[in-house]
């Protein structure tokens, strides 16, 4: 068994940050169009210029917020659990190195290789 003893604070920072993104890239596209199909239904009440305005803001914003927020809590995570794994000894995980020729990635290196 292998113990993870350190996680870097920033590199996970930034992968959180991307995964959060992308979260906020689907819930910017889903709030957008829930917008712009309720100033449609509204229109009388509710101008469509102004429906475009805050579904253009929402697919804009909510990305940003979510990959600020995302690299945040992955910061905070990480740093909690470098904490953590230096009072408790770390998270033990059982590595295994594949055979050559049993990953995928082998067969691609074939089939450029046969090319």
């Amino acid at each position: 068994m292998t113990k993870i003893q350190h996680i870097g604070v920033l590199s996970v920072a930034k992968v959180a940050a991307i995964i959060y993104l992308v979260i906020g890239l689907i819930i910017g596209l889903l709030s957008s169009v829930a917008v712009l199909v309720a100033s449609v239904a509204a229109s009388g009440d509710f101008p469509i210029a102004n429906g475009m305005f805050f579904a253009i803001m929402t697919l804009v914003l909510a990305p940003l917020f979510y990959a600020v927020l995302g690299f945040v809590l992955g910061a905070i995570a990480a740093a909690v659990y470098n904490v953590a794994a230096k009072a408790i000894g770390g998270v033990e995980v059982d590595l295994v190195t594949p055979e050559p020729g049993t990953g995928i990635m082998d067969a691609v290196v074939a089939a450029d290789a046969s090319e």
